[in-house]
């Protein structure tokens, strides 16, 4: 598994003060993001030496040329013609197996770090606050790091293969020979080409094949990572951000793969071609030399144009210019993440905590979504133990109260949580002793079995098994088509709007909180179903502090503490009867 210092890149971000990057900027943050993979130090040497020789092999194919041009022009005869011909033949093949090989070793650089930003450029969005997160959205986000993948991989390929390759290294120039220079020339080459239209039709089949493979294997990838962002609140929650990376990159080693065979195949495809039509010319030139056949080739003048055009075209196909703007493209669309000035989710830093001891005192709080405020003077007290039921209409700030608490979003006052001011506290090991239970149920792709463990990956399928019995879901869940490895398809899109409740109800119990945190758990429950998880509150979670947003009034009565949410302010009720007296308020 490639690691990846959750911080490498923000901080670029973070210095920023303006929107936008500048260019050397951007090049910096390239150089990092390419410096920063573990095989940058592996491949770098054998790079950097592959295209010295490979630039080398060159120059002794133009040696080659000058001294069969010579071998025409002047009565010297330094060398017989079989050995121009095998230096003629040799110094393009092996000058193209160092193409080869230093294309191979250049893919799977490159793969690896395609695999390392994908991680990485989730990972900014993962790491940056509640707000900067949903003020971009997951599809937007999505679609940016898809924009950022294909502009990065580009750019490597650009400034890797086309600078350093393709200005040196392109021959297309064989088929003007065959019908400008001698036509025999083609009509000797017709079975080689037929034969050469046949391997290069199996390649290319090959390549198709590889490519869908790697189509899918990217799908799946792309729905995961989609799959992560979508369920932002409920990773945060359950402190789960480093088993998201690591099911991502388990993923990725499936596409590393299918990359590493489709470009292997690509520059397979390129080196065959190459010499297909490098070689049977050497075999040409030499019949020419020795009279047997080509005999117009059998001079200065026609050699010199043969020579010419195999060189010219490299330097026509040589658009550095293009390259150089497109590179530059690239480096845009990489460094704009739409994050710049992004706050952090700094959730490690703070006292860590291990349990719910005593009490949580708002003092004065005020809550606020983007700058704009919610919620204001609240003072409240949750005691250890407390059932708390919230209440008020939409938009009336109870979701952003929650939220508080899990610390997605900022507030002013003082939240003393057991005696400690909240903000003190490190964010990760709060939400860790919290089991938070959304409206959205947050289900991820897998089976039911691996979505209830995702509170606890440790738990025995016994003890889930147990407790699904203790909480009248086992035969919901064991009847399913698969029973509990039915799979739950993306978003839970294979189960009922009350299955996939039951999951999420049944991972916040696994996970075993100290603090339990309802968001209209049960909306989508019918109304049995609403009155058995209520009572589960108050029976087998009885000691637990449970924190319960409700819209139905009859599961009121039950509760500790009720607090009412209206214009801007919370209303705290001891008892049933005092609530009674402003319940047409909410």
């Amino acid at each position: 598994m490639i690691l990846i210092d959750k911080r490498i890149f923000l901080p670029l971000y973070m210095e920023k003060s303006n929107k936008t990057l500048t260019y050397w900027e951007s090049a910096k943050y390239i150089l990092t993001i390419v410096t920063s993979n573990p095989l940058f130090k592996i491949v770098l040497l054998p790079i950097i030496l592959l295209s010295v020789l490979a630039a080398k092999f060159v120059v002794y194919v133009l040696m080659v040329v000058a001294d069969i041009d010579m071998y025409f022009s002047t009565s010297i005869k330094k060398e017989s013609p079989e050995a121009l011909m095998i230096r003629y033949m040799c110094t393009p093949f092996f000058h193209y197996v160092i193409i080869l090989l230093n294309e191979i070793i250049i893919s799977f650089f490159i793969s690896s770090i395609i695999r390392q930003s994908f991680c990485a450029f989730t990972n900014e969005y993962v790491l940056v606050n509640y707000d900067t997160f949903h003020s971009l959205g997951s599809g937007q986000i999505h679609a940016i790091i898809q924009r950022r993948l294909f502009a990065i991989e580009d750019f490597l390929k650009l400034l890797i293969l086309n600078v350093f390759h393709d200005l040196t290294f392109i021959c297309i120039a064989f088929y003007k020979v065959y019908t400008d220079i001698d036509h025999r020339a083609f009509y000797a080459n017709v079975l080689l080409f037929i034969v050469y239209l046949v391997i290069m039709w199996y390649i290319i089949k090959m390549r198709v094949y590889f490519r869908l493979k790697f189509n899918d294997t990217y799908n799946i990838v792309s729905n995961k990572c989609y799959s992560i962002l979508v369920n932002y609140d409920v990773i945060k929650s359950y402190t789960n951000e480093e088993l998201e990376l690591k099911k991502l990159d388990e993923n990725l080693q499936k596409v590393q793969y299918q990359s590493i065979i489709f470009s292997c195949i690509t520059s397979f495809a390129e080196f065959a071609q190459k010499n297909a039509l490098v070689i049977p010319n050497g075999y040409i030139l030499y019949l020419a030399l020795t009279n047997t056949i080509f005999t117009k080739m059998n001079s200065s003048s026609g050699f010199l144009l043969y020579n010419k055009l195999f060189l010219d075209v490299k330097t026509r196909v040589s658009k550095i210019t293009q390259d150089v703007l497109k590179v530059s493209q690239c480096m845009t669309d990489i460094s704009d993440s739409r994050i710049v000035e992004a706050k952090l989710d700094e959730e490690y830093r703070g006292i860590n905590i291990t349990s719910f001891k005593k009490s949580i005192v708002f003092d004065n709080v005020d809550l606020y979504i983007n700058n704009l405020k919610i919620c204001i003077g609240i003072n409240l007290t949750i005691n250890k133990g407390d059932k708390i039921a919230i209440v008020g209409k939409n938009g009336s700030g109870k979701s952003t109260f929650l939220n508080a608490l899990l610390r997605m979003r900022e507030y002013e006052g003082s939240i003393q949580f057991d005696d400690i001011e909240m903000d003190k506290i490190s964010k990760y090991s709060q939400r860790n002793i919290i089991s938070y239970i959304p409206q959205n149920p947050g289900i991820k792709e897998g089976t039911i079995l691996e979505n209830l463990k995702y509170g606890k990956s440790n738990i025995s399928d016994e003890k889930i098994f147990d407790i699904c019995k203790e909480y009248g879901s086992h035969k919901i869940f064991s009847n399913l088509s698969e029973g509990y490895h039915t799979e739950a398809g993306e978003m839970g899109k294979y189960l009922s709007g009350g299955q996939k409740q039951r999951v999420s109800f049944i991972r916040g119990v696994i996970k075993n909180g100290d603090i339990f945190i309802y968001d209209e758990h049960t909306s989508n429950l019918d109304s049995s179903s609403q009155n058995e998880l209520i009572d589960y509150i108050f029976t087998s979670l009885k000691f637990k502090t449970s924190i319960v947003i409700l819209h139905k009034q009859s599961h009121l009565e039950k509760f500790d503490k009720i607090f009412g949410f209206y214009n801007g302010k919370i209303r705290v009720y001891n008892n049933y009867n005092k609530y009674l007296e402003d319940h047409h308020l909410y």
